[in-house]
């Protein structure tokens, strides 16, 4: 009995533990969304990685529509054939794509790169520069990006609740209090 207990104890403190993490992760995320939306560095990192939501099928079946990728900044020297790459699509243009490297070109002493999604039957068209690589994709969190999305988007709305229910709290605590010192004066407790 003791045993199951104690056992029931550790049980209870891990998912405290792990709500915990999983929460500290959440909230990491949206920091870094938030620093990364409104930096005016093309390649704002923390701790020389950033994150980016997959906004198509392209690469699918490894990340799907919606999934957090990872990317480790890189040069393009660190890039290797088979390594999915997250890539400006040109100099100016702050729109980024993340393909697969199937081949690496060494022309005119630049290194390009010829990629393809996974879910794509032919290779893109155009070889991405060697300079307008911002890193390689290190991991992903399935849907993460969509929530993330979805939040920045309706950010208006979702402060307008909270500011709400904050209101409706601290009405309902002020009401609650005035009730019970009522009720302890009436019945002199």
């Amino acid at each position: 009995m003791i045993r199951t207990k104690n056992l029931r104890i550790k049980k209870n403190k891990l998912v405290i533990l792990l709500n915990m993490l999983f929460y500290v992760f959440i909230i990491a995320i949206i920091i870094s969304t938030t620093i990364f939306m409104f930096s005016t560095e093309k390649n704002k990192s923390i701790f020389g990685f950033r994150h980016y939501t997959i906004l198509s099928d392209s690469m699918f079946p490894t990340y799907k529509k919606g999934d957090l990728i990872f990317i480790k900044l890189a040069s393009y020297e660190e890039v290797k054939v088979n390594d999915a790459i997250t890539f400006y699509i040109n100099d100016n243009s702050p729109i980024t794509v993340t393909h697969r490297v199937t081949k690496i070109l060494h022309e005119d002493g630049k290194t390009k790169f010829i990629t393809k999604g996974d879910k794509n039957n032919s290779e893109d068209i155009a070889a991405v520069d060697g300079e307008n690589v911002v890193g390689i994709v290190c991991g992903s969190f399935p849907k993460l990006g969509s929530i993330i999305n979805t939040l920045i988007n309706h950010i208006f709305i979702i402060v307008t609740i909270l500011v709400v229910l904050i209101i409706l709290n601290i009405y309902t605590q002020t009401f609650n209090k005035t009730r019970k010192s009522k009720y302890k004066r009436k019945y002199k407790f």
